[in-house]
């Protein structure tokens, strides 16, 4: 049976569905997340979620936007996820628009409206970035990954944060503005690869 390899973008439209595939294709569907968050755990601020997003007083200032459901979009087709996930026969179908965390950890059946025989999904839920004064920074980034071949429901699940540390990002000073968004943007490519190594690692035996 021959496969339909490459990549779809999808719509923009949230009301528009990507069209059915063509049933004799493998598919993998790919969500960006909604964003960065941070969290921050420093001398005298500690721990207070998207403090430094938010800009307030006292915490590190970030860029706006290194990474935005757009831009990690475009970070997700330019990764191949189909190959890293050993699925280099199914069509990349990368959508635009990022899913709310319930409807990713309440979801049973197939996010997309599709009727591939043989479909996935890799879906980007949280993307943090954490910095405290002792580590410095890392970006964090929780996947999900649901594998589920011909049926409605998924034959596996797979999720896990992973996460890459920042030597550059926040940066501190106006001319390494451009060297700490080349560097997040690689953090996130990295943090794919990462999640896609974990995921193809053979489950553990328990006795």
């Amino acid at each position: 049976m021959s496969m339909a390899i490459g990549l779809v973008l999808a719509s923009p439209a949230a009301s528009q569905p990507p069209p059915l595939a063509d049933p004799a294709g493998c598919e993998l569907h790919v969500w960006p997340g909604d964003g960065l968050m941070s969290t921050y755990f420093g001398w005298f601020h500690d721990g207070i979620v998207n403090g430094q997003i938010e800009g307030r007083r006292g915490y590190p200032p970030i860029p706006p936007n290194p990474i935005d459901t757009a831009m990690q979009a475009t970070l997700l087709a330019e990764s191949h996820p189909e190959t890293a996930l050993r699925q280099a026969d199914h069509r990349l179908i990368v959508h635009p628009d990022a899913l709310a965390s319930r409807t990713i950890r309440q979801a049973r059946e197939r996010l997309a409206p599709s009727g591939s025989p043989c479909y996935a999904e890799l879906i980007v839920d949280d993307v943090v970035l954490q910095t405290d004064w002792v580590n410095g920074s890392s970006l964090h980034i929780l996947f999900h990954y649901r594998d589920f071949g011909p049926d409605a429901l998924p034959r596996r699940v797979f999720a896990t944060w992973v996460d890459t540390h920042l030597s550059t990002f926040p940066p501190h000073q106006p001319d390494q503005l451009e060297a700490a968004i080349t560097e997040i943007r690689q953090a996130y490519r990295n943090d794919i690869a990462l999640f896609a190594a974990a995921a193809n690692r053979p489950p553990r035996n328990h006795h």
